[in-house]
């Protein structure tokens, strides 16, 4: 078994922005085994994949908006097959405010764990420190 193969899983679930939130989260790639994926339904194919080879699951970010699923039905299902890794709803600017209203109850009752604008520039300390 490699080194690499041990780590826990970071999942970016990331159907339109994929580029900020791997750059965003490279400097985890260290101690993590970063994941991309593009829909609800491939992010919850790994996630009981994982689960099913023992691998563990540190963290669940996905964009605000999925191409094939609501966000509160892809987020139950994703902490069904893996109940110990933490949820990240991460908004792109242009929908962070529409979104925020829709979004807020599922915060407030744990059905994710934060609710985050998704960085703009290269370095974004606010938004690291919350997911760390």
């Amino acid at each position: 078994m490699s080194e690499r193969s041990r780590q826990p899983i970071i999942v970016l679930c990331a159907p339109e922005h994929p580029e900020v939130l791997r750059e965003q989260f490279g400097r985890y790639e260290r101690e993590y085994d970063l994941r991309l994926t593009a829909t609800a339904a491939e992010t919850a194919d790994l996630l009981t994949g994982a689960r099913a080879d023992g691998h563990p699951v540190a963290l669940v970010v996905t964009e605000s908006r999925l191409p094939d699923s609501e966000v509160y039905p892809a987020l139950h299902g994703w902490r069904t097959a893996v109940p110990t890794a933490r949820r990240i709803v991460a908004a792109h600017w242009d929908h962070f405010m529409a979104d925020a209203d829709l979004l807020r109850s599922g915060l407030a009752t744990g059905k994710y764990d934060a609710f985050l604008l998704m960085p703009r520039g290269l370095r974004d300390e606010e938004f690291h420190h919350a997911i760390t």
